[in-house]
C-alpha cells in the first residue's frame, strides 16, 4: 500500500532503475500500483480471472526483467516493493537467479489459468 500512499517515493524508486524515460516515471508511479491492486482484488473475487492473471503475470515479468537488466548494468537498487528505504540489491548471481525464477513463474501461472487448469 505504500506505493499508492506515497507515489512520489515510488517514482524515485522507478527512476533509480534508469530504464524508464523521466517523462514516464510519474505516470508509471501512479498507474502501476492501482493496476496491481485492482487485478489482485479481481483475482481474489474470481471476476475476470484470466485477465487479472495476465496483468499480474505481465507485471511480474516486467519487474523481473527490470531487476535483471539493472543488476547486469551494475546499478545498486532497492526493489521498491515495501518501502522506498531499502538495502540496495547487489549484482549477485543469487539475485539474478531469484529474478529469473520469478520471471518464469510470471509466465507459468497465467498460462495455466488461461488454459483453464488453475489447479497446481
Amino acid at each position: 500500500m505504500y506505493k499508492i500512499n506515497y507515489p512520489g517515493e515510488f517514482a524515485e524508486t522507478i527512476a533509480s532503475y534508469q530504464l524508464v524515460p523521466y517523462w514516464a516515471v510519474n505516470l508509471m508511479a501512479l498507474i502501476m500500483p492501482w493496476s496491481e491492486l485492482v487485478s489482485g482484488v479481481l483475482l481474489v473475487l474470481g471476476v475476470r480471472t484470466k485477465s487479472a492473471a495476465a496483468v499480474i503475470g505481465g507485471l511480474l515479468v516486467l519487474f523481473s526483467l527490470a531487476i535483471l537488466i539493472t543488476l547486469m548494468r551494475g546499478i545498486p537498487i532497492g526493489c521498491g516493493c515495501f518501502t522506498s528505504v531499502e538495502e540496495p540489491l547487489a549484482g549477485t548471481r543469487w539475485r539474478a537467479t531469484c529474478s529469473g525464477s520469478s520471471c518464469a513463474a510470471g509466465l507459468f501461472f497465467p498460462i495455466r489459468i488461461a488454459a483453464g487448469r488453475p489447479r497446481f
